[in-house]
């Protein structure tokens, strides 16, 4: 038995077909995507992790973003490239400096973002919440601001009334013009 194809030509029996794809290297993600240091806790450290699959080379850039927290004022900027090598299931960290400082000003907070990822396979891109968010808690006190006069300490009183009220002089009130 032969198999005929259009003009009588033979058709063989089996035939093979060879398909290529590409398994795209993975994602990178912050994990978590926001983070809170105290002011006077040194340092802040971000953690991003490859998922989804280890195969192949993959780099991305990061950088801090200033928001209510400053660059060289409230943390040091940051900026670099982490590496995933072939099969690298581990973490990568990035460790960003907190300034400490006097002022009390409340939460601030910056970013770090992830950009430019390449893969030497492909397919590799950032996903998840980017950028992550970093607080930085507020470990000053507020001084109490005095709002009374310019004449500090000196104070007028016109036919008021002061009731003074101490151990054993309870209920004993005078009257006293100043």
């Amino acid at each position: 038995y032969k198999r005929q194809g259009l003009g009588g030509t033979d058709v063989p029996k089996t035939a093979s077909t060879t398909a290529s794809f590409q398994v795209p290297a993975g994602n990178i993600q912050f994990n978590p995507a926001s983070y809170s240091v105290a002011e006077n806790g040194g340092n802040v450290v971000l953690t991003v992790e490859r998922v989804d699959n280890f195969d192949g080379v993959i780099t991305v850039e990061y950088q801090t973003e200033s928001g209510t927290a400053i660059g060289n004022e409230d943390y040091v900027p940051a900026t670099g490239i982490l590496n995933f090598a072939n099969g690298d299931q581990t973490s990568k960290t990035i460790s960003i400096a907190i300034l400490d400082d006097t002022a009390a000003e409340g939460d601030q907070s910056f970013s770090v973002r992830l950009s430019n990822i390449q893969s030497e396979l492909g397919g590799a891109t950032i996903v998840g919440t980017n950028p992550a968010t970093v607080t930085i808690t507020d470990s000053d006190v507020a001084s109490p601001e005095y709002s009374g006069s310019t004449n500090d300490g000196l104070f007028s009183f016109s036919w008021y009334t002061i009731a003074l009220i101490a151990v054993g002089l309870v209920g004993r009130m005078r009257r006293r013009t100043v």
